[in-house]
């Protein structure tokens, strides 16, 4: 059993709304992105819902460094 990862209950949640809101992009971009698998998400019953931690992991996959 993973131990690192916190319990549901404590874990930071989005939805689409908010979790387009923080990053600033419209909702159809982040339900496009969930459509193709780029974005992890959870689904509830027909409630999609995203981690705090795997969007900013998925973020950190997502950067690209500047070239020199």
């Amino acid at each position: 059993m993973n131990t690192n990862r916190p319990a549901p209950d404590e874990r930071e949640w989005y939805d689409v709304p908010r979790l387009a809101e923080l990053l600033g992009v419209s909702q159809e971009f982040i339900r496009q992105r969930t459509d193709r698998r780029e974005i992890p998400f959870y689904k509830v019953g027909r409630l999609i819902r995203f981690g705090a931690d795997d969007v900013a992991k998925w973020l950190d996959e997502c950067r690209h460094d500047p070239m020199v």
